[in-house]
């Protein structure tokens, strides 16, 4: 199990690449929310896996999946994604939103 974000801060926002298949251009998403997956997504990895909510939850990507990378090249590393449901455990950093 790897934990990237244990002692670091939550960031306010995150820089969302471009994803040409869904013509989203490279933009600058609210962080609203942390949580995590008991394992990846994307590859599988066991968890638990660290996972920011993005915006008001309605355009891709609503969250980013924080797997990273093992030295023994396990983990993808960042996953983007649209989900229709938050991590289990979902903690909102502004309750107003």
């Amino acid at each position: 199990m790897t934990r990237w974000l244990l002692n670091n801060p939550i960031p306010l926002a995150v820089i969302v690449p471009t994803n040409q298949e869904l013509g989203v251009e490279t933009y600058e998403a609210t962080v609203t929310g942390i949580g995590t997956f008991p394992s990846c997504p994307n590859c599988g990895r066991s968890g638990p896996i660290d996972a920011l909510t993005l915006g008001d939850g309605t355009q891709w990507p609503n969250v980013v999946v924080i797997c990273g990378r093992l030295p023994n090249d396990i983990g993808c590393g960042l996953y983007w994604a649209l989900m229709p449901q938050p991590p289990h455990d979902l903690k909102l950093l502004n309750e107003n939103l």
